[in-house]
């Protein structure tokens, strides 16, 4: 189901299933070298899935090492993102010429993971009638990854971190699996106050997955 989230010109695959440390090339080894056995998992499966997805493009066997800001080092040429939450990981990748950024993420949807403490940090106001007029764990957690998405996807184009108060989730079509997402405040000449994005979402076995992305062309709401 996740991998009708993907448009078309880009590859979405998914495991359930745990790699191992067998699973990476040489180069990515240092980066979980000293790492636990859950983070190792993590990495190791996030890594498969990312190869299987650039076999889609009919890419070759690469290495995807660790930037400085702990973002994956894509090949020449291809945009990514990576995501995992208890019991899935996924990757989605295309290809530069066609797209300027994806964000992807997932998170596992469980009655009162999202304490009222936390809801408090990821929403804003206007974001709280959104949550408490559909199911209210599934709101929070939708608000949430796409929050994240849009940092996965905006990051690399704004050199920049920034927190969940920089945007808003305006708007949720249950029955079309949409959100449209609006920066509130100025990350860069290009992404500034008001700019919107519509993604997509899924809710597949437990598991809620959104998706971002930015067309070479300039897509925006």
């Amino acid at each position: 189901m996740e991998d009708k989230l993907a448009p078309i010109g880009t590859y979405f695959f998914s495991s359930s299933k745990v790699m191992g440390r067998d699973k990476l090339l040489p180069e990515e080894q240092p980066f979980v070298k000293k790492a636990c056995k859950k983070r190792v998992g993590d990495f190791a499966t996030g890594r498969y899935c990312a190869r299987r997805a650039l076999a889609g493009l009919g890419l070759p066997e690469c290495a995807i090492t660790v930037a400085p800001n702990r973002a994956p080092n894509w090949p020449n040429g291809v945009v990514g993102s990576i995501t995992h939450t208890d019991g899935f990981v996924a990757a989605v990748v295309g290809r530069a010429h066609d797209y300027r950024s994806v964000g992807l993420d997932s998170q596992r949807v469980k009655q009162g993971r999202i304490t009222p403490g936390m809801a408090r940090l990821i929403l804003q106001p206007s974001e709280f009638p959104l949550v408490d007029s559909g199911e209210r764990d599934e709101r929070l957690n939708l608000v949430f990854c796409a929050k994240e998405s849009l940092y996965k996807c905006l990051n690399p184009l704004v050199n920049k971190f920034f927190g969940f108060e920089c945007a808003r989730v305006v708007s949720v079509d249950d029955r079309k699996r949409k959100f449209v997402i609006e920066l509130t405040e100025d990350l860069s000449a290009d992404y500034g106050k008001g700019f919107r994005l519509a993604g997509q979402y899924v809710v597949n076995v437990g598991v809620l997955t959104t998706l971002l992305y930015l067309t070479s062309s300039g897509n925006k709401c």
